[in-house]
């Protein structure tokens, strides 16, 4: 018990801190934070924990995490990041699900960023439709659907084992900055400084992985 507690004293420290941050600036008024929000960032950090240690319980935290943040999101506004948290829990039920069945194929080969220039052309033609498209409804409106689209095409990317996922995450990463500031949302604003953090040690890792030749 106490090498566990020894081998993984993060998984208790790092929620705990959090509460108590989230605790003090509701207390002395630096932000006034929503319970949801609050719930689903915490189980985002527990899920980003329990994944980097390949642990299968850190889908059903990725689950939770992503049922408050649909509560909070519409509450606000952000319709975006609503569809985003519904696709999510979807894929962290499926995901939970290859985990744990026994028959598990074997997982392809890591292959490097940017492997097929026509598949970032596309990323940038989606980029300016959404611009395009979210256009009047200003900065928050088009970041709240550009955050969806770099989302869900980073996990393509992620399925077929390219570094671009990491890329794709890192990009939505830095306008998450500006859009959770811009709404208020500030433990969301917090956690993406957590994301850049495991997004880049991540891309760091697959890139020294990295063994196919960009075909």
């Amino acid at each position: 018990m106490n090498d566990f507690l020894k081998k993984n004293i993060d998984l208790f420290v790092g929620p705990v801190l959090f509460s108590l941050a989230y605790v003090a600036m509701n207390a002395t008024g630096i932000a006034h934070t929503s319970v949801w929000e609050y719930l689903s960032v915490l189980f985002g950090i527990i899920s980003i924990m329990l994944l980097k240690r390949e642990w299968p319980a850190g889908y059903i935290a990725m689950l939770t995490s992503n049922i408050f943040s649909i509560i909070y999101f519409l509450k606000i506004g952000l319709f975006g990041q609503t569809v985003s948290g519904i696709v999510f829990a979807i894929i962290a039920v499926v995901s939970f699900y290859f985990w744990i069945r026994p028959d598990k194929k074997t997982r392809k080969v890591i292959q490097p960023s940017f492997a097929r220039p026509i598949w970032w052309a596309f990323v940038i033609l989606m980029s300016l439709v959404i611009i395009i498209w979210r256009y009047n409804a200003g900065a928050i409106g088009i970041l709240d659907w550009m955050l969806v689209f770099f989302g869900l095409f980073g996990f393509i990317s992620m399925i077929r084992k390219k570094t671009d996922a990491w890329v794709l995450w890192l990009s939505g990463d830095l306008g998450s900055l500006v859009l959770f500031w811009m709404t208020g949302s500030y433990l969301f604003f917090l956690r993406s400084f957590i994301y850049i953090y495991n997004n880049s040690s991540a891309y760091i890792d697959w890139r020294k992985k990295s063994s196919v030749k960009i075909d």
